[in-house]
Formats: structure tokens, C-alpha cells, sequence
């Protein structure tokens, strides 16, 4: 028998483990938990496929999907996010049960990342998530948040860190900026932005280098860009105007929902391409990637059907907490 075989007796294929007994117990407790929590505030329980197409998911995540074909010739995917099938499913069923309130629902289940075995994350995660669908806006958001930042507080033991993000800023520099930078931007390379904006607002190489660093790490909630006077003399008045609203929407936002411990990211790598305003952020001291994350897409019902219906959700990875 190969060393390959042997192997494959004994062992679970990377990142998809079998949880013992201590870690199924805990992951139950958990999910009660949060589930408890959740109903508590009206939201609905729903249970998504584990099988769609893979275009469903293809502008939801950026993680990779595992893809498979069916007897019928069909390619399916696993599905490494939920929020699509959420509002697929939300669609299809509008003229039967929408009735003109906003809809919460949430879910409890595993999604699947094929990551490089590099990459220290598990490939099968349990996620519990949430959504409210109707006339989700800021306020929606800043409820959304709290209630995923008191989920952590009961579930999980270690301190969690909240950064808020807005996509103005990037949605900016994709309009003027001809070529794609989404990885040097997941990287935070900060000389190849430094680069960048030396030529696009015509400021010399060190002034580029104080804007990147500003702009690729995450801020205090109060500390603005105005104060580099020399910075904003130099800089394209849109640009400015821009870094200011934002700053303004965040700090509305965070003042809203009283996150004495928020923090801002200027520019940074939304993990879900639907996200067209604010998006959020949960970090944990034992993990190097988000374990939780949420946001508002009030655009992704429209690319389902001709309906003006806005949407905002968040999910929270159980098992890496």
C-alpha cells in the first residue's frame, strides 16, 4: 500500500477536520447561543442549499469555490457565502410572502474556501449570519453591528477589535485609477500605492508614502487627513472632499452606535464585492483574517430582479472563535 493511501486512511484532507466530541459541545453552545440571541430580535431562521451555481456566487466572495458537475452536465459549486442565496431566495418568493415590513432572517450552517494549504484557515467554516431585507439602511447597520458585537461578547472569550470601513474612497480610485490594484490593496503595499498616487495627484514621492500609510491602515475614529496642510494643498479638491464625508459618515455612525473602540479603515479590501457602503469588520487577537464581517448591499437585489429593496447583513465564523 503507497504512503499516499496510508496517509488518506488516517487522516482528514486539509482544513476539513473532524470536530471531536469537546469541540462538536462547543460549537453547540455557540450556535444556542447566538441563535438565542438572534430570535430574541425577530429574525427568522431560513436554510440555504449547500449546492447552487457557481455564478451565484461569483461577486459575493473572494475566496475560492469548489466547483463539481452533476449527472445532468450541470456545474454546481459548494457554497462559500450565503448572502446571494439569501436574497435569491428572498426574490423568488416576494409576490408570496412579502408583505411590506422588513424581513429578518438568519442562518446557521457550513460554507466552503478552497484555500491553498498554505494559508492557515480551515476550508469548511460555521457560519452563522444574519440578514434584514426591505428598507435596510444606516440605521439597519448600526443595529446589525450591535448585535453582532454582543453575539462575540456572549460567544466568544477573547476581546474583540471592530473596524469600520466605507467604500468611497476605493469606488473613487476604481473610477480613476485605469488599472486593477485589488491585490497590491489586500497586501497593503504601501510603495506600490505610494507610486501610484505620486503620479496621479503630482505630489513627490515622500508625501505619496504619508498618504498611502494613512490610507491602508486602520485609524482612530477622530483623526483626519486635514490636519497635513501641506498633504491637502497638493491634493485633487474631489479626493479631499471625498476623505472628508467619509470621515464624517464613520464618525456619525460610530457616535450612533456608541462603539467607544471602533476604529476606521480609510482604504481597504472589502472581503465581499457587494458591499456598496458601509461594511464592518471583527478581529480577534488568535486569528490573522476577520471572524466576523457585514455590511450593506443595498444593489444586490437588483442584479436578481427590478425590485427597490435594500439589504444588509452580517456572519460570524463559530468555529474560529
Amino acid at each position: 500500500m503507497s504512503i499516499e493511501r496510508e496517509y488518506k486512511k488516517v487522516s482528514a484532507p486539509y482544513g476539513l477536520p473532524i470536530l471531536d466530541v469537546k469541540e462538536t459541545a462547543e460549537l453547540e453552545t455557540k450556535t444556542r447561543k447566538a441563535q438565542e440571541i438572534l430570535r430574541a430580535q425577530n429574525f427568522e431562521r431560513i436554510m440555504p442549499a449547500s449546492l447552487d451555481y457557481p455564478e451565484t456566487f461569483s461577486a459575493s466572495s473572494r475566496a475560492g469555490l469548489f466547483t463539481l458537475r452533476d449527472a445532468s452536465g450541470i456545474d454546481l459549486a459548494l457554497r462559500n457565502d450565503v448572502t446571494a442565496q439569501v436574497i435569491k431566495g428572498f426574490v423568488r418568493q416576494i409576490d408570496r410572502k412579502h408583505d411590506g415590513l422588513d424581513r429578518r432572517f438568519y442562518y446557521t450552517v457550513p460554507v466552503f474556501r478552497d484555500v491553498k494549504k498554505n494559508y492557515p484557515s480551515p476550508r469548511e467554516v460555521f457560519q452563522l449570519g444574519a440578514e434584514i431585507i426591505g428598507s435596510a439602511n444606516r440605521a439597519h447597520f448600526t443595529e446589525l453591528v450591535t448585535l453582532c458585537l454582543h453575539i462575540m461578547k456572549e460567544v466568544c472569550p477573547q476581546k474583540s477589535f471592530l473596524v469600520i470601513a466605507h467604500v468611497e474612497i476605493l469606488d473613487y480610485l476604481k473610477s480613476v485609477v485605469h488599472e486593477p490594484f485589488d491585490e497590491p490593496l489586500a497586501n497593503r503595499d504601501a510603495p506600490y500605492f505610494a507610486k501610484l498616487f505620486s503620479e496621479l495627484f503630482s505630489i513627490d514621492l515622500k508625501m505619496a508614502h504619508m498618504l498611502a500609510s494613512w490610507l491602508l491602515y486602520p485609524r482612530a475614529i477622530d483623526e483626519q487627513i486635514l490636519q497635513w496642510q501641506p498633504l491637502q494643498k497638493n491634493l485633487a479638491l474631489t479626493f479631499v472632499e471625498i476623505v472628508n464625508k467619509t470621515i464624517e459618515r464613520v464618525q456619525k455612525v460610530v457616535k450612533d452606535g456608541k462603539f467607544s473602540e471602533a476604529v476606521w479603515q480609510p482604504l481597504s479590501h472589502p472581503r465581499s464585492a457587494y458591499y456598496n457602503q458601509f461594511y464592518f469588520e471583527i478581529m480577534i487577537s488568535t486569528q490573522t483574517q476577520p471572524v466576523a464581517r457585514g455590511g450593506i448591499y443595498d444593489n444586490l437585489i437588483q442584479q436578481y430582479a427590478d425590485l427597490d429593496f435594500s439589504a444588509c447583513g452580517f456572519a460570524i465564523d463559530l468555529n474560529l472563535i
